[in-house]
């Protein structure tokens, strides 16, 4: 025997003792006399190994030999001894060493479970019957059979268990959880040959480590140590994790398939989670595969189980595969929709707004899919259309005409001519494959050259799915020609993966037309995971491919309310397509616009971005076509409204060339007759009193043709007779004067409509200036006409055309077409400075200062109140009565110790938050309630510059009327106390986050002292990084 439990090196006490006999005889001796001490058992395992080796030293006996490793079995020993279990489970008797071991260091009953399969398991067994044949019982067949019928028929725990059996995965863990229910919570569990350091695994380790690792993962299992030896050997041992589960679920194997429903249903209705995760699991185990209603809905039932433990993964697969199951109640499905999509999330971003077509130059670029590209840049303006192309047609009038279109972008790209080693013979199977890479990268609207759209589809793919498929008919396929998603949506991924096989099924665009059907009908889950919808063929397939009579007849088939476009079918029906009138450049396609300054031209371009249908207020027609501004949007577009004009001259005109001529004139006031003068320059005509008649007759060289009376009407009432839509796209206002007048009307009592863009004609800087702040008050933003640059009027610029755009439009519009209005310059109607008369060194520098930046201000001089407290309240409240009684739409007060910083020009009325009630330019914020990048709201502290809006005016007026100023003066309850605590918590009040305008270092009269001093901080107190 060589290197067997050498613990105290058994070979040194050969020598001393010389012989075994002799290492017996004083083993034996000392056992005698009482000796029990670590040595002893040493000398007694030694004698026991080498008699149990003599009895099978005919036998190659390594297998399941525990005490080859010296550090093994000294381990072995040592748990056995420190723990003095009563009974012992072992499994893999083999030759019996390991039983061996045990038997003599305890006074344990083991059981052993073996194969059985090999002569030295009889050997063994016979040579411990001779010495503990009442302490050891051996059973022998496979582990996973002969464990279970064990605990079947043996209600018996045991204190310490072995696992030294087979070494496949699948025997190490069966083992283990075979042992689970024969272990008490503070049995002992070991098994061999589990080795963690990296190099030293074996073929035979890998199935009991991971067996192991597995359930201590799963929380089954609880490690105390592991130990590796040298290569290939390595012991690990700890507890099971013995809770209520195992119990629990232990009592319901008593239950059969009826009462196992029965209880899950009540599980789940009592919301005990844990047990109907356990039930569940184990119903689904045994009774899974069965497709029945029961079946189903535990399925759901165990799904919303962990999915409340959140055991997402096990709640997903749960889920999914009820939602493949045939035959789904409709109720079941429903609850899963309901619990599975917050799991799978959703995506918040939009489809983005791009059109991407492919032509690839295999064809002439022909006359429909022209008309086809026409008709997308005119109902869907707000979308940029790319054609992806690695060979443009040459003289091709259809094909430059459309680049001539600002909307149309060319993109070259590398046609691919293989996929997966597959060669791609049809131009159609690479547009296949580019088309899905392209939607998956970016996102957007794919549409075949040959899909004409007849109207906006944007409401169709709004409605919160990530991926838009469309059926081809009335059957179940599905087609390409349309698709629309959110970049990055893993279905397209999947479905190009399946291109491998369907390009290569021989059978016409299966990989494109059938896969994703088929992929939909076999994995049910995915319209959910993915956010697929699944268009109706009305959308964009009315037509049948057969039906060749309504392709030629397109021109006069009256589309329905779901019809969004139609797919000419180019490859079948090209003759049709080529052949049809309609598809040909019409003349009125050549679009022609009308108005002098191309005041039409830029709406159309820049604003509208070739918008059908929308709605329009022509105050000023003229004769409904010359210099008109909505005339090509009636004419060319589509659109319906009201062409006004009071001019009797151009009545007739008038009523032949516009839909819906009105004849009143427009003004501030219903039900009343004014005087109108009718010049021979036409355009100039408008009512007497708003008339600078020398000035026309002076600069235009006209003169009245005529005065006679007009019925007058509000913009308002007109608007409301008309049946009006609530939203109109445009309003141009061209009346001579009068154009304020009517503005203040419809803004002061109009609760109803939205105007979204105004294009009105201002007379001088004055007028220019009352109309801007009108619009600033009402969320009205100014945007400039590219094309004013390039036209003279009798050699001067053009500086009387004014456009506004509510803010509802500002995002849409380009940034080179914004306004750049500084707030501190274009908001206030007036900014008024507060000073003392007994402080006129102040209030000269105040007035240098603002000298300095260009700025105008009106000086408000106070006297020194013998409670400054009140002097200052006074003040400022003197300010907004003032700006009550001048009706100013914003009043900007400054304090006369203001320092203005070249920050102020960075903050544009573009920057201003959606909602505000007063603006503060510097302050100390002491409470914040919000943030975006330029303002934070909240309490804000100081008044030395901020703007008051007109509707609060009388609110800081009644709030203040509620206080005795006395009593404020005697509290030092100042202005600032006042906002903060009677203004800002009900109202939203913002800080610049920039402190463009703070206060100089100067001496407060109500605070007696020098203040701002010392390098103040201003920064800090906007809570500027928070």
């Amino acid at each position: 025997m060589s290197q067997i439990y050498n613990l105290n090196n058994l070979e040194d006490n050969k020598k001393c003792y010389g012989s075994f006999d002799k290492i017996k005889e004083n083993t034996l001796k000392r056992i005698m006399e009482g000796e029990d001490n670590k040595h002893v058992h040493t000398l007694m395992t030694y004698c026991a190994v080498h008699h149990l080796d003599e009895a099978l030293k005919h036998h190659n006996v390594w297998e399941g030999y525990s005490l080859q490793i010296e550090e093994k079995a000294k381990t072995l020993v040592e748990l056995v001894r420190k723990h003095k279990p009563k009974n012992i489970l072992e499994i893999g008797f083999n030759g019996g060493h390991s039983s061996l071991l045990f038997l003599i260091n305890s006074s344990a009953k083991i059981t052993s479970f073996d194969l059985g399969s090999n002569k030295y398991v009889d050997d063994g067994k016979k040579h411990i019957d001779k010495y503990y044949s009442s302490r050891h019982k051996l059973i022998k067949g496979n582990s996973l059979d002969t464990i279970p019928k064990f605990k079947l028929q043996n209600n018996e725990k045991f204190d310490m268990i072995f696992i030294d059996g087979g070494h496949e995965y699948n025997t190490a863990i069966g083992d283990l959880k075979n042992c689970l229910e024969l272990a008490h919570e503070n049995t002992i569990v070991i098994i061999d040959d589990v080795v963690r350091k990296a190099g030293w695994e074996k073929h035979y380790t890998t199935g009991p480590t991971k067996a192991w690792d597995d359930l201590k993962r799963e929380s089954k299992l609880n490690e105390e140590k592991q130990e590796d030896y040298e290569p290939g050997h390595g012991m690990c041992w700890g507890k099971y994790n013995k809770n209520s589960d195992e119990i629990l679920l232990n009592s319901y194997k008593n239950k059969n398939k009826k009462q196992m429903i029965e209880t899950i249903v009540q599980l789940y209705h009592e919301r005990k989670i844990k047990d109907l995760c356990l039930l569940g699991d184990l119903y689904i185990d045994y009774f899974g595969d069965i497709n029945e209603k029961d079946t189903r809905l535990v399925y759901f039932f165990n799904g919303f189980g962990h999915q409340n433990v959140q055991n997402f993964s096990k709640a997903i697969d749960r889920y999914e595969h009820a939602l493949n199951m045939e035959n789904l109640e409709i109720d079941i499905k429903g609850w899963i929709y309901a619990n599975l999509g917050p799991i799978y999330g959703q995506n918040s971003s939009s489809i983005p707004k791009i059109i991407h077509l492919l032509y690839f130059g295999e064809t002439p670029f022909f006359n429909f899919q022209y008309k086809c590209v026409k008709s997308m840049i005119q109902h869907m303006p707000n979308y940029q259309i790319i054609i992806y192309n690695n060979k443009q047609p040459v003289n091709n009038k259809y094909w430059d005409a459309l680049m001539k279109e600002r909307n149309i972008t060319i993109k070259n790209i590398v046609v691919p001519e293989y996929y997966d080693g597959f060669e791609l013979k049809h131009f159609q199977y690479k547009a296949d494959v580019v088309r899905l890479e392209l939607l998956y990268e970016y996102g957007g609207v794919y549409l075949d050259l040959d899909m004409l759209i007849v109207k906006n589809f944007e409401n169709v793919i709004n409605t919160g799915k990530d991926l838009y498929l469309s059926k081809e008919g009335k059957g179940e396929g599905l087609i390409n020609a349309f698709i629309a998603c959110k970049p990055k949506n893993e279905f397209l991924k999947i479905w190009l993966d399946n291109f491998k096989s369907g390009l290569r099924m021989n059978n016409w665009a299966y990989h494109i037309r059938d896969t994703n059907r088929l992929l939909l009908e076999r994995n049910k889950h995915y319209l959910l995971k993915y956010n697929i919808q699944i268009l109706e063929h009305d959308n964009f397939m009315p037509f049948l491919w057969t039906e060749r009579n309504k392709f030629v007849n397109i021109a006069n088939h009256k589309f329905e309310d779901n019809n969004y476009g139609v797919h000419l079918f180019e490859t079948i029906l090209k003759d049709v397509l080529i052949n049809n009138q309609f598809f040909e450049m019409l003349e009125e396609e050549k679009l022609q616009y009308y108005h002098n300054f191309k005041n039409d031209q830029f709406l159309n371009e820049y604003v509208f971005k070739n918008k059908t249908n929308g709605h329009f207020i022509e105050l000023g027609a003229c004769n409904g076509i010359e210099n008109s501004q909505c005339y090509f949007f009636e004419k060319h577009k589509g659109w319906d409204g009201l062409a006004i004009e009071p001019c009797k001259f151009n009545k007739d005109d008038l009523k032949k060339n516009r839909k819906r001529p009105i004849y009143n004139a427009i003004g501030n006031e219903d039900n009343c007759v004014k005087t109108f003068i009718e010049y021979t320059c036409r355009e100039l005509s408008g009512i007497k009193e708003k008339i600078d008649e020398k000035r026309k007759i002076d600069k235009i060289n006209a003169y009245v043709a005529g005065t006679y009376q007009v019925e007058m009407i509000s913009l308002l009432n007109l608007l409301y007779k008309q049946q009006m839509p609530n939203v109109i796209d445009f309003c141009g206002m061209d009346v001579e004067g009068s154009e304020l007048d009517i503005l203040k009307q419809y803004f002061k009592k109009n609760t109803r409509y939205l105007i979204q863009v105004f294009c009105v004609e201002i007379n001088g800087d004055e007028n220019y200036r009352e109309i801007k702040s009108l619009f600033l008050k009402n969320n009205y933003y100014e945007i400039v006409n590219p094309y004013l640059k390039e036209i003279k009027f009798q050699g001067r610029e053009i500086t009387w055309e004014k456009y506004f755009i509510h803010k509802s439009l500002y995002p849409s519009i380009e940034p080179s077409l914004l306004y750049k209005e500084s707030i501190i310059r274009e908001l206030p109607s007036e900014r008024v400075v507060l000073c003392l008369e007994e402080a006129p060194e102040k209030m000269n520098q105040v007035i240098e200062h603002l000298s300095d930046k260009q700025l105008k201000a009106t000086i408000f001089q106070n006297n020194v109140h013998e409670n400054p407290v009140i002097g200052c309240i006074e003040s400022h409240i003197k300010a907004i009565e003032y700006a009550k009684l001048n009706d100013l739409a914003f009043i900007l007060i400054f304090e006369d110790d203001i320092l203005i910083s070249d920050k102020i020009e960075q903050l544009n009325i573009s920057s201003l938050p959606d909602k505000w009630d007063m603006l503060y330019f510097g302050g100390i914020l002491t409470k914040m309630l919000q943030k975006n990048d330029k303002w934070v709201r909240g309490t804000i502290w100081c008044n030395h510059a901020y703007i008051v809006p007109s509707h609060m005016y009388d609110v800081i007026l009644d709030k203040m009327s509620t206080f005795d100023k006395k009593e404020l003066g005697e509290k030092k309850q100042n202005i600032d106390w006042f906002y903060t605590t009677q203004i800002h918590p009900e109202y939203e009040c913002w800080l610049a986050i920039e402190q463009p305008i703070i206060q100089r270092e100067s001496y407060s009269m109500i605070d007696k002292k020098v203040k701002w001093g010392n390098n103040f901080d201003w920064d800090t107190f906007t809570m500027k990084n928070i």
